[in-house]
């Protein structure tokens, strides 16, 4: 819920065992979409803060929808967080 309309960084905190790595999640929100390459962080209880990219928002409430861009071969990812934060840039 941005208090105001701006560019933020999209922060993941997840794990992904290499069998797994590979599949490409969507992020989708307030009509934006960023795609992301899920690495293999070693195992599933190996998780890794990656900021993978920035998002211009409007201010107020938003949905976000986390999903995978395509079938996966099998998990995608053991997603813990995401965060969103005002870019500094």
């Amino acid at each position: 819920e941005p208090a105001r309309a701006g560019r933020y960084d999209v922060l993941l905190d997840f794990a992904c065992d290499a069998g797994s790595a590979g599949g490409r999640l969507l992020l989708e929100i307030a009509g934006a979409k960023l795609e992301f390459d899920v690495p293999s962080t070693g195992s599933w209880d190996d998780y890794r803060e990656q900021t993978i990219g920035t998002l211009d928002l409007p201010a107020g409430a938003q949905r976000l929808i986390a999903k995978p861009a395509a079938p996966p071969k099998s998990a995608l990812l053991d997603l813990r967080e995401i965060r969103l934060t005002p870019n500094a840039k």
